[in-house]
């Protein structure tokens, strides 16, 4: 919904990595299409594979005879990335199923080559390098730990186009950059939570009324950057309380929390049970106040594991596919195909299907699927690309690049609140609204500014 190479890439090799804005599902027994990832020692750097995936269509119409090739790095050893994975898949499926994708004179069939990056940068590196080396990709969908700061200069040189739904940290670096795209991936959706909660709940912005808890480590410390840059720049202060990462005893935590007593609290950006965990040691501890969260996690995934008085009232992103009615009739049949498939509705990640549906619009416009003529109408940008929430629209993004070229991209989306386990919406964000939040955070640069570069917190 652009960077790196050489010395810079050993400066950014310091720098940790930031879980994607979605939220993960508990562990489930669905099997990914794809062959399960192998084992690898924890010294190596060798990218974890899965078999490089051509989608076998189901219907009779005649099928196309090219292929488009579409790599992707998730971390395969969790839930969450093999979600990422079979979501990729399934709509590769979809499309190969109705004879292909048709781009200029040509139709192509859809195949995806899917790698683990193990949540190792090491290894994320090695897959990115295979899939630009070995497998010959023009297009790479990162997700995950393999921010853009780690995958651009690899694939930028090489003319392969990266589409990231992770973070650009050392935005700095931004202009350097012609191949990388991010999906909602520099704090776009965020702020748009971060612009309407504010507006309706003033006293946000009251000194030591926010507190966000996250892990005391890098990618803590980075998240910490991330989430709380919009808050500060709409007029909050929000405080950061940082808890050990490694340990599930977090009464320590709960007991800070209590004696701050923020009106309004945050957990980590993380899987949903470690959300689970963080909040529900606040809540034990005896804090009252409300609690909330940009991630979109599926009321089905919270309901199971969350603590009940949590849970009642608790604030986050709402799902497309959690609604009813659905919003559009793509959320209905992505649903639909899933639980032909796997014969469950088992509430997998879809978020980073938009980054797909982008780069194919993106050919589909430019009548190629010649890099250099995708990555034009990309940063020329798009408009009213159907996603599972609505529509996705290219923008510009001037606190980070300076030429005015679209980089970045909003969406419609959805916040909710639990009321008695039900979901009741507290607001709609048409990609319009979602780029007035982020104009108001991110003003364009006068002359001569520099892009930001975001520090860990």
């Amino acid at each position: 919904m652009n960077k790196w190479y050489l010395l810079p890439l050993l400066l950014l090799l310091v720098i940790g990595f930031i879980l994607s804005g979605c939220g993960e599902s508990t562990p489930t027994t669905t099997q990914p299409t794809a062959t399960q990832p192998t084992a690898t020692q924890p010294t190596s750097t060798q990218p974890t594979a899965t078999q490089p995936t051509a989608s076998t269509p189901t219907s009779t119409q005649p099928q196309a005879q090219k292929i488009l090739k579409i790599g992707i790095t998730s971390d395969l050893t969790g839930t969450l990335g093999n979600q990422v994975m079979n979501f990729q898949l399934l709509i590769a499926e979809m499309d190969n199923a109705k004879g292909g994708l048709k781009i200029g004179n040509d139709t192509y069939r859809v195949m995806v080559i899917p790698y683990s990056d193990d949540n190792d940068f090491n290894k994320g590196i090695a897959a990115t390098n295979r899939l630009v080396y070995q497998d010959k990709v023009n297009y790479i969908v990162s997700h995950g730990a393999m921010t853009p700061d780690y995958v651009f200069p690899i694939t930028d040189p090489n003319k392969v186009l990266d589409f990231s739904n992770a973070a650009i940290w050392n935005s700095g670096f931004l202009d350097k950059w012609k191949y990388g795209f991010s999906g909602l991936g520099k704090g776009a959706h965020e702020v748009a939570v971060a612009g309407w909660l504010l507006d309706e709940n003033p006293e946000m912005k009251e000194p030591n009324n926010l507190a966000f808890a996250l892990p005391d480590n890098a990618p803590g410390h980075q998240s910490a950057s991330l989430i709380s840059y919009p808050y500060k720049a709409l007029g909050a202060q929000p405080s950061i309380v940082y808890y050990p990462a490694d340990q599930r005893d977090l009464s320590s935590l709960g007991t800070k929390i209590r004696v701050m007593n923020p009106a309004w609290f945050m957990g980590p950006v993380s899987n949903v049970e470690t959300i689970a965990l963080t909040t529900a040691a606040v809540y034990d501890a005896g804090y009252r106040g409300k609690f909330f969260s940009f991630l979109t996690s599926d009321i089905g995934l919270l309901a199971p594991i969350f603590k009940p008085e949590v849970l009642e009232g608790f604030i986050c992103a709402a799902s497309a596919m959690e609604m009813n009615p659905q919003p559009t009739q793509l959320a209905i049949n992505m649903k639909n195909a899933w639980i032909a498939k796997y014969g469950k509705w088992d509430y997998p990640d879809y978020m980073t299907t938009m980054i797909y549906f982008a780069l194919t619009a993106a050919m589909q416009k430019a009548g190629s699927i010649d890099p250099d003529a995708v990555v034009n109408v990309l940063h020329q940008g798009l408009s009213g690309v159907d996603v599972p929430d609505g529509k996705l629209n290219m923008i510009t993004r001037p606190d980070m690049r300076l030429d005015g070229y679209c980089v970045d991209a909003v969406t419609d989306s959805y916040l909710k609140q639990i009321k008695n386990k039900e979901v009741i919406i507290l607001d709609h964000a048409t990609p319009e609204d979602t780029l007035g939040y982020v104009r108001r955070a991110y003003p364009p640069l006068p002359p001569g500014a520099t892009p930001t570069v975001f520090k860990p917190a």
